[in-house]
């Protein structure tokens, strides 16, 4: 069972080295951007100060959307792209979109008590889960505006506070990226569960039971079953990365003054 489970892991690698091997450039787009992300679709959202811009899987552009009353726009959740998630940090208000970037509703987290808001993410059945820094808890917000899950305070459970950049949920586990710790890890109930130690990372996703990070000019994948790392390959790129992502047979990279789409 051990040779096989060896195998089994091998292949994988090398069929993800081979997936990942040539690339071919699509487009590049001349963009000052802050944030990037992407949907299972391939289509691509990108973050200017105060406005969201979305462009297809050929870097074909598609609409944008901007709220200027609300300040400068911190991040957006395109995992379910029907109700794309916008959170804006320091008005603590969270905005959401249909897949035509039209408005659909809003939610005022001062309403529900939430005082500093520092990273969101969708989560199942249409629910959001908020990291609340006033008392350092993990929030579950329902479709019905009411928080049905807290996670308790985190630093009293690890000992030490955090400082979280992003998280996301897949497979109903969430996964909190604390750069000074690793990626945090908790349960359905939003429990701690465990730390993945990959410190220092600026992104992170989840493929196929895989975490696929970029740190220090490098790109990684992290095998959460085996714990075996191995290098990505990718384009080389004129400036340091900020935001670089796969989806499906896309790679897309933030650069200082421009996103860069290719097809592998």
């Amino acid at each position: 069972m051990q040779i096989k489970k060896i195998v089994l892991v091998a292949i994988s690698i090398l069929i993800l080295s081979f997936r990942m091997g040539d690339y071919t450039l699509i487009k590049s787009i001349p963009i000052n951007a802050t944030f990037l992300t992407t949907d299972h679709f391939s289509n691509c959202y990108i973050i200017t100060e105060n406005q969201l811009n979305i462009y297809d899987s050929m870097g074909k552009y598609i609409a944008n959307y901007s709220d200027k009353t609300l300040g400068e726009l911190t991040s957006i959740d395109a995992t379910n792209p029907m109700k794309l998630q916008l959170f804006y940090r320091d008005f603590r208000k969270i905005i959401t979109l249909d897949n035509k970037l039209a408005y659909t509703t809003s939610i005022k987290l001062n309403d529900l008590d939430i005082q500093q808001p520092i990273v969101i993410c969708n989560s199942y059945n249409n629910a959001l889960w908020i990291y609340d820094q006033q008392d350092f808890q993990l929030k579950r917000i329902e479709s019905s505006l009411q928080i049905s899950q807290q996670s308790g305070n985190i630093s009293q459970t690890l000992g030490y506070n955090i400082k979280p950049t992003s998280m996301l949920e897949d497979n109903k586990w969430l996964y909190m990226n604390n750069p000074e710790t690793g990626i945090l890890v908790f349960d359905y109930y939003g429990s701690y569960y465990k730390t993945i130690p990959i410190k220092n990372i600026v992104s992170f996703q989840i493929i196929e039971n895989k975490l696929v990070y970029y740190k220090e000019n490098s790109f990684m994948s992290y095998d959460m079953h085996s714990f075996l790392e191995q290098a990505i390959t990718m384009p080389k790129a004129a400036t340091p990365l900020l935001y670089p992502r796969i989806e499906k047979q896309r790679y897309y990279s933030l650069e200082k003054s421009q996103v860069e789409l290719f097809s592998f």
